[in-house]
């Protein structure tokens, strides 16, 4: 059996409650001015945690958009070189190599034309990096060439496994 001591029945449950309930009640109409600057202040705390989840969803959103746009804007760029380039004058001639600079009157390679366009871009100091990842870099290329880290190797294995998706990754 327990000692009554240690025994609440309903009523004194009550009793605790309603005189808790009475206490803040005081405390609310006593200090109202503290309460409201305390729930203003907390609401304003929720307000900015908000706030900055949102703009950081649309920096990486924009980020994502803009790499996008370059990537089809490179896609574009190569297809554009080599119709009205590389097959402008190559019946005429001239060699188009990915060691043009070794031979005289050459082009380069669409591919070839690309990593240099990445390397002016990545040259800047804005932020932006351009990179063709493969495996298989050129001869001439083995020392800068492949997959040189983790984001590259990753990229390609994902891509071999989802050719039509992209990849990207925010750090």
């Amino acid at each position: 059996m327990k000692p009554a001591s240690l025994f609440l029945g309903g009523d004194t449950v009550r009793h605790t409650v309603a005189h808790t309930v009475a206490a803040c009640g005081r405390v609310l109409h006593e200090r109202t001015i503290l309460v409201l600057l305390l729930l203003f202040g907390l609401g304003m705390g929720c307000m900015l945690w908000h706030v900055a989840r949102l703009q950081s969803h649309l920096i990486a959103a924009i980020a994502l958009q803009d790499a996008a746009l370059y990537a089809q804007a490179l896609a574009e760029f190569r297809t554009l070189y080599t119709s009205e380039v590389v097959e402008t004058v190559r019946p005429r001639g001239i060699e188009v190599t990915h060691d043009y600079r070794t031979h005289a009157g050459a082009i380069p390679l669409p591919v070839t034309l690309t990593m240099l366009l990445g390397e002016r871009i990545s040259a800047h100091e804005a932020g932006a990096q351009l990179r063709l990842y493969s495996p298989y870099p050129f001869p001439a290329r083995r020392a800068e060439g492949g997959l040189r880290d983790a984001f590259s190797q990753a990229a390609w294995d994902y891509l071999q496994r989802h050719p039509t998706a992209s990849f990207h990754r925010l750090e």
